[in-house]
Order: structure tokens, then sequence, then C-alpha cells
């Protein structure tokens, strides 16, 4: 099997093409290059970030395997991991 990978002209990777049945992997960065949105055989989904440390806040399963469920990360006030919750 043969992995293909597409960047971005800024260097974020955007694409990923498998040369076999394995589905084929889309990802939209934001504008600090994280993964914004995935989407690939197991459905899509979000990430919204946490805009002091960087970590992931929210991610939504727009649909796949998991549709419609959205998993909120939480954090105590020293940005610490404090816990998971689905919204």
């Amino acid at each position: 099997m043969k992995t293909t990978y597409t960047y971005n002209p800024y260097g974020d990777l955007t694409f990923t093409d498998y040369s076999d049945t394995t589905p084929d992997v889309t990802v939209v960065p934001d504008r600090l290059g994280r993964p914004s949105t995935i989407t690939g055989g197991s459905g899509s989904r979000t990430l919204i970030y946490h805009s002091v440390s960087g970590e992931s806040d929210l991610v939504s399963y727009g649909s796949g395997l998991l549709p419609s469920l959205q998993v909120d990360y939480t954090s105590d006030t020293s940005l610490r991991p404090s816990g998971v919750s689905e919204v």
C-alpha cells in the first residue's frame, strides 16, 4: 500500500490518500494550523480549541459512527484537564 500526504502552502496536512480501499482523509486546518475539521471513513468531526491553552475544548461528531455527539473537555483555573462530558 502507498500513502500520499498533501500539505497546504503553510505546511499543514490537508489530505491523506491511500492506494488501497482505505478511505481517504481530508483535514481542514484553522489559522494556527491545527485540525479544525477531519473527514474520513469513520465520518466527520469538528474540533474547537481553548483560546488560552490551545488544547481541544470541544469535539463535535457530525456523521459516521458517532453522529451528533459532542464531547466537551474542561480545565481548571490552572488550565489542567479536569473533566470530559457529553454535551
